[in-house]
């Protein structure tokens, strides 16, 4: 299998080059896809692997939504400023990755160190700790606020704190390589971006879905190149066509109720 940083730069890769595409091909597409492209893209490029417990992947993309799912909630209860998200990443993003690389190097979560070792609740402890910190500068990109200034940093926090909470029964309800590495979770995702980019042109929405879509395949399709060996004799390791997958026998129920809800994200994007 390709490695953490395969996946999540070739995801970028795939997102931006779509994203480019799609304003070279319609011009009324708006600028902003560019770089949200190329961020769904590396989110998506991890998405796959979300269900590997000790993996980079989950503990990542949830470190990711507790920093930006409280400021996703304010654009849909707030009233953000024009352009807000491009400057939002240009600010948040950075942000988010500085202080996790910073904290990292304090004692309580340097695990090179002797005696220090690394759990799920200090990652935990971590990704609130960086999300609260993120939340600040977030408010500067909304006009108005759905609460006061301090029930509404609370209210981040609690979303944040919910995020991580989440954490143990999506690893307790999950397994690697089982129903979330497969095609249809894909397109659940560009779903549900299409969807939650509803302040977006629709032209801007299928651009972004379409990038998310593609990020997530790329790393299927890296899976299954990677599970063939090019030196010398050409060989097919064991896990080829598991990855790049519409349905996986084992794990029927699982897949039964992602198609379902695939299905009904389909209906709610053709109506919103």
């Amino acid at each position: 299998m390709a490695n953490y940083r395969t996946h999540i730069s070739w995801g970028a890769i795939v997102g931006v080059s779509a994203a480019a595409t799609a304003k070279m091909a319609y011009p009324s597409v708006g600028w902003q896809v560019l770089p949200l492209g190329a961020f769904l893209g590396f989110v998506g490029g991890m998405i796959p692997d979300v269900d590997h417990d000790t993996g980079h992947a989950l503990d990542t993309i949830a470190a990711m939504l507790s920093t930006f799912l409280p400021v996703l909630t304010l654009t849909v209860y707030g009233e953000a400023r024009e352009s807000w998200t491009i400057w939002s990443l240009a600010v948040l993003f950075p942000c988010h990755y500085l202080l996790h690389w910073g904290l990292k190097q304090l004692a309580p979560w340097d695990y090179s160190k002797k005696g220090v070792t690394r759990t799920y609740t200090r990652e935990a402890f971590r990704a609130v700790v960086v999300a609260s910190i993120c939340a600040v500068p977030a408010l500067f990109f909304f006009k108005k606020l759905p609460l006061p200034l301090p029930h509404t940093l609370a209210l981040m926090i609690v979303i944040a704190i919910l995020v991580q909470v989440s954490l143990p029964l999506f690893r307790l309800v999950t397994t690697h390589r089982g129903s979330i590495h497969s095609v249809p979770v894909a397109v659940v995702y560009g779903e549900l971006v299409y969807l939650f980019m509803y302040r977006f042109t629709v032209q801007d929405r299928v651009a972004l879905a379409i990038c998310a879509l593609l990020g997530a395949l790329s790393h299927l399709l890296l899976d299954e190149i990677y599970s063939v060996n090019f030196d010398g004799k050409i060989t097919v390791k064991r896990s080829f066509g598991t990855a790049f997958s519409f349905w996986k026998q084992d794990y029927a129920s699982q897949m039964i109720g992602i198609y379902v809800a695939m299905f009904l994200l389909l209906a709610f994007c053709l109506f919103v």
